[in-house]
């Protein structure tokens, strides 16, 4: 009977130490995602500046309906590639060596 008990107790502190841990990691999961999202929120406005600063310029050269749909045009080829080269990492085929066992998750 007193090893089931010791059993039990160390089963529940087992569970009371991994909660611990889970905690302490899911505090540095939300700053890390927080952070990435700051990240990213100023490399979108980033890339919007750029566009302007493009047009701006093209527009003194070529006009402006040009340069609005030579900008669009390299921000939606830019996008396209950037969607396209994260689904092939997604599926692990992002490298030679990586995911070459692997298979796709939604099969």
């Amino acid at each position: 009977m007193e090893t089931l008990t010791n059993l039990i107790v160390s089963f529940f502190d087992l569970i009371e130490a991994e909660g611990r841990t889970l905690r302490e990691r899911a505090v540095l999961v939300a700053e890390g995602l927080l952070v990435m999202f700051l990240g990213v929120s100023l490399l979108i406005c980033g890339l919007f500046v750029v566009g302007a600063a493009l047009y701006f310029w093209l527009s003194e050269h070529l006009g402006r309906p040009a340069s609005a749909l030579i900008v669009a045009a390299l921000l939606l080829l830019s996008g396209a590639l950037l969607i396209l080269k994260g689904r092939t990492i997604s599926y692990g085929k992002g490298a030679s060596s990586v995911g070459t066992e692997q298979k796709r998750t939604d099969d």
